[in-house]
């Protein structure tokens, strides 16, 4: 006597209703992993798009932050002081300084003063497009972008008159 089993015993019909609600079940799974997937590249690009505005808006803080007297302009004394004191302040700042001048921590601690003034000097030039003793704003910010964190492509750097 051949044994049978307990599928055989299901009408074929309902085996075709089971295989094609298994089928359906299985499309729909995959078209929600495929709506998720593009949710996520959507939203990736519209993060990778805000970076550059982001960042902007990082060296617009850092900027405002150190301006202590709102006039629009970052003196040396302002940047050395606001970095010194204003532990923000040093965060935003620090990826900003040249990094072979700043090579042991003491001179990113303080310790060294020396080293912090010189890698300060050379940033401010660097900083200090038009060479007026001041950091506008627009400068600022095209020194971040300059660094691969400031302003999105296509902003220009007007120079103060």
């Amino acid at each position: 006597e051949a044994e049978t089993s307990a599928v055989d015993d299901v009408p074929k019909s309902t085996k075709q209703r089971y295989l094609d609600w298994l089928s359906e079940t299985v499309q729909a799974m995959d078209a929600e992993k495929a709506r998720e997937r593009a949710e996520a590249a959507a939203r990736e690009k519209a993060e990778a798009e805000q970076n550059g505005e982001g960042s902007a808006q990082l060296a617009r803080m850092a900027f405002e932050l150190i301006d202590e007297d709102s006039s629009g302009e970052l003196t040396r004394t302002e940047v050395i002081r606001a970095f010194r004191l204003n532990d923000r302040v040093r965060e935003l700042l620090l990826p900003l300084l040249p990094s072979e001048l700043l090579n042991a921590k003491s001179a990113v601690s303080g310790v060294d003063v020396q080293a912090q003034v010189e890698a300060f000097e050379i940033t401010f030039q660097r900083m200090d497009i038009d060479g007026s003793d001041a950091v506008t704003l627009a400068e600022f910010e095209h020194y971040f972008a300059g660094l691969g964190l400031g302003v999105p492509k296509g902003r220009k750097v007007r120079k103060s008159s």
